[in-house]
């Protein structure tokens, strides 16, 4: 069992001024399984499937713990525990709703790919945030999905990183104003 304190980082802000919540911790742990496990979404993209499976089926569980802390059940040893702490990581690095969209693009509209390998596989670009035409797909995403007021499956029902339909709009909302 790993403990991993994300007190400092969960209340602080995201670059476009939203809240850094548990679910996009919650998301994050989410996003690779789903990727790994879900056979649509695994034949899209092969190479990052694989990539995680290794690391995920060491994965036995996740407990969201209350003061922002994640305990996560690993079935991994090395005689060093901070490796062990290093080999789980914990806090993400991008709101969920930017990772529901990057989903969104990938494996519902097929407009993009995750990797380089799938890139040229499917005949879509790879998706980097940093180029002025993938920024505008992400922007229609962001639209579609804040239209749909889509709440991704881990976020919904009840929990500490649960997120409402409208808490979902004014995360898409402030990542489109950001964007704009």
């Amino acid at each position: 069992k790993v403990t991993v304190d994300c007190s400092r980082y969960i209340g602080t802000k995201w670059h476009h001024g939203e809240t850094i919540s548990l679910a996009d911790m919650v998301f994050g742990f989410y996003q690779a399984r789903d990727i790994a496990y879900n056979e649509q979404k695994a034949q899209v993209e092969p190479s990052l499937a694989e990539r995680f499976k290794p690391l995920l089926e060491t994965t036995k569980g996740l407990r969201v713990l209350p003061g922002a802390k994640l305990e996560v059940y690993e079935d991994y040893w090395h005689f060093d525990i901070d490796h062990i702490a290093e080999y789980v990581a914990g806090c993400t690095g991008m709101p969920w709703e930017l990772e529901a969209a990057q989903d969104h693009l990938v494996f519902t509209k097929r407009a993009a790919a995750y990797s380089q390998s799938a890139a040229r596989r499917l005949g879509v670009p790879a998706l980097s945030l940093v180029l002025k035409d993938h920024v505008e797909l992400m922007r229609q995403a962001l639209t579609e999905l804040k239209d749909q007021r889509f709440v991704p499956e881990p976020l919904r029902g009840s929990g500490p990183a649960r997120v409402t339909p409208e808490e979902a709009v004014a995360r898409y909302n402030a990542a489109l104003g950001w964007i704009q």
